[in-house]
């Protein structure tokens, strides 16, 4: 476990201006990863390819954090420093993107967090003239929030932060009801790694389309078509939570298993809205939201029902 420094500021809701540090495990880390990575790819239109291609990156990115040190602030591992240049990029891009789905799970209470670009074609017929969009769009509590999700490994420039407010604001409303946040999220990727959250707030973005299933039912679909087969699956509990889970990856580093899954509720939703035996099984899917996140000594589940486990035996649970 390590220390995660988070500082957001220039929101209109006081309550997400924190100054604070944050444990993050390194499952919690994967967990994020793969999410907000799962979305990244469903241009695939296959979800099990898109939740692979996940994995690989979030690989990546745990090979280029160190966890080694319980308590102590988290910072790049020896191995990034060594990275080809630009593989340093793309990590450090990847890198951004996780940190910025965490800070908007801790700070803005939104625990899901899609790729702007997993809205397609829609974002491309509404501006067509913009070469760029915001990254991310969060959702929780009833609420949306627009996030542009940047690593740098050096300190960001006032043009840096004028443009990546720029790309924050591009996107104002969805649905036609105005969303929470415009924020711009930045990992600072020094000799430790923090995140800096600013909300430029404007009313001067694009009113896009959202279907439900963008935090419902599409939402989830990789994980539970990974996890449709009897083969190496388990069910457990962590905590007081449900949660089927399949091996997905292996970590030379630690020397152990990484599992994937969610919770039992979800696949029961899941369940229903295929079969059409709930009219508002999408609408629960969108809205479920469990009252906490939860870890253990080698497990994470994140609000949204996700979860990661690592464990030393792909053919037995782990827990």
């Amino acid at each position: 476990m390590a220390i995660l420094d988070i500082q957001s500021s220039k929101f209109s809701n006081s309550s997400w201006n924190v100054i604070k540090s944050i444990p993050i495990t390194k499952q919690q880390c994967v967990k994020f990863a793969i999410q907000v990575g799962t979305s990244h790819y469903a241009a695939t239109k296959n979800p099990i390819a898109s939740l692979a291609l996940a994995t690989y990156r979030a690989a990546a990115i745990r090979c280029a954090l160190d966890f080694s040190s319980p308590y102590a602030k988290l910072r790049p591992s020896s191995s990034y420093g060594d990275f080809e240049a630009t593989e340093k990029v793309n990590v450090s891009y990847w890198i951004g993107m996780t940190m910025a789905a965490i800070a908007a799970d801790d700070v803005l209470s939104a625990p899901k967090t899609q790729h702007a670009s997993h809205f397609g074609h829609r974002l491309g017929r509404a501006n067509p003239a913009s070469k760029s969009l915001a990254d991310l769009v969060g959702f929780g509590s009833g609420s949306l929030h627009i996030i542009e999700a940047k690593g740098s490994q050096r300190h960001p420039s006032p043009k840096d932060r004028k443009d990546w407010k720029t790309q924050a604001e591009t996107i104002n409303a969805i649905n036609g009801s105005a969303v929470a946040s415009n924020s711009y999220s930045v990992a600072l990727i020094g000799s430790q790694i923090s995140v800096d959250l600013v909300d430029p707030k404007s009313d001067r973005g694009l009113d896009i389309q959202m279907e439900k299933a963008m935090f419902g039912s599409q939402y989830y679909r990789p994980f539970v078509s990974f996890l449709d087969t009897t083969q190496s699956t388990f069910q457990i509990r962590l905590g007081s939570n449900p949660v089927t889970i399949r091996p997905i990856a292996y970590d030379p580093i630690d020397n152990n298993w990484i599992f994937v899954g969610i919770h039992q509720g979800i696949l029961k939703l899941m369940k229903d809205f295929n079969d059409g035996k709930a009219d508002n099984a999408e609408e629960k899917l969108m809205d479920f939201n469990l009252d906490e996140a939860a870890a253990g000594n080698n497990w994470y589940i994140g609000r949204d029902g996700i979860a990661v486990v690592t464990g030393s035996n792909p053919c037995h649970a782990p827990i």
